[in-house]
């Protein structure tokens, strides 16, 4: 994959919760793509149906050595970081090294932490439907969009239920 010289990599912590080995290929996608000039980006995706969660959140906060991009939800981040409020999040992820996080916070909206600014996006619906899909459209980043942009869009998919086609186009 590395050989490829994509310009970034989005690797989550799901894939490494599927055992030792996806474990140890999103390791050294965290450790070896920077040093080869590739951004690396990390989905924290915990998954209870996957097992032990406080593992899970130690083996993501391992997994941020390296990475230039978080996601991560309020839900996610108490066994990564253990904190849960967006502001501590952000100063956790900026102490573990990590430029830019996006926060997911459910019917709370999304924080935007891009370096320089931090931005708070609030959520358009009063209750969270389903939040599959938000993320992704908050990956968008990753694109090239501007991180208000990608997170404009994130909270109107959030709007969504899941399994509904979603135009990701920012506006």
């Amino acid at each position: 994959m590395l050989a490829a010289r994509p310009t970034a990599i989005l690797t989550s912590g799901l894939t490494a919760a599927l055992g030792e080995g996806p474990y140890a290929l999103v390791a050294r996608l965290c450790r070896e793509a920077p040093a080869a000039g590739i951004e690396v980006a990390f989905d924290v995706n915990i998954r209870p149906q996957l097992g032990d969660v406080r593992g899970q959140g130690k083996r993501s906060r391992e997994l941020l050595e390296g990475c230039g991009r978080l996601f991560i939800g309020t839900d996610e981040a108490l066994p990564v970081f253990g904190v849960d409020a967006p502001d501590a999040i952000i100063a956790a992820a900026r102490s573990a090294g990590v430029a830019e996080t996006v926060v997911k916070a459910g019917a709370d909206g999304l924080w935007v932490d891009a370096g320089a600014d931090t931005y708070h996006l609030p959520s358009a619906a009063s209750s969270v439907v389903d939040p599959v899909g938000a993320g992704d459209a908050g990956r968008r980043r990753l694109s090239g969009r501007s991180a208000p942009r990608a997170g404009r869009a994130a909270v109107r998919v959030a709007r969504q239920p899941a399994g509904r086609r979603h135009r990701l186009h920012a506006r």
